[in-house]
């Protein structure tokens, strides 16, 4: 994710589990005085629940418009030059939330897109999109 899409990192210290039919959302995290809901990153991507090893929660947003992303190793975070990022590659199921992708090192990075990933949201929920997301 960019740094410019997030609020915050911070660690997990306690989800409220909360009736959903997602099953990636995990719970409600209390932030700033107000209570965020947290959704599974991994889940979300389409991949396999890392509910029970969420150790991070990436923020994003701010008041009623607040969300949080849980995953379960954070490794850091690099500062690219915008040469530095290419095309994401053929589209797929976690694909089409990846921004771009990054080389670190001898490895590649997904850059993963928030407002994407707040879209599926939306969309799973039936809620109308904003108008920055459409």
């Amino acid at each position: 994710m960019r740094l410019r899409e997030l609020s915050g990192i911070a660690p997990v210290r306690r989800l409220v589990p909360v009736p959903s039919r997602l099953p990636e959302l995990l719970g409600l995290a209390g932030m700033g005085g107000a209570a965020v809901p947290v959704y599974d990153l991994a889940a979300l991507l389409g991949g396999r629940a890392e509910s029970d090893r969420a150790r991070w929660l990436a923020l994003c947003g701010s008041g009623a418009d607040a969300i949080a992303f849980a995953f379960g190793t954070l490794d850091g975070y690099l500062r690219v030059a915008a040469d530095g990022l290419f095309p994401p590659g053929p589209e797929g199921t976690a694909r089409r939330h990846v921004a771009a992708i990054s080389r670190a090192g001898d490895s590649l990075r997904s850059v993963l897109e928030v407002a994407s990933l707040v879209a599926l949201i939306r969309q799973r929920i039936g809620a109308p999109a904003t108008r920055k997301e459409q």
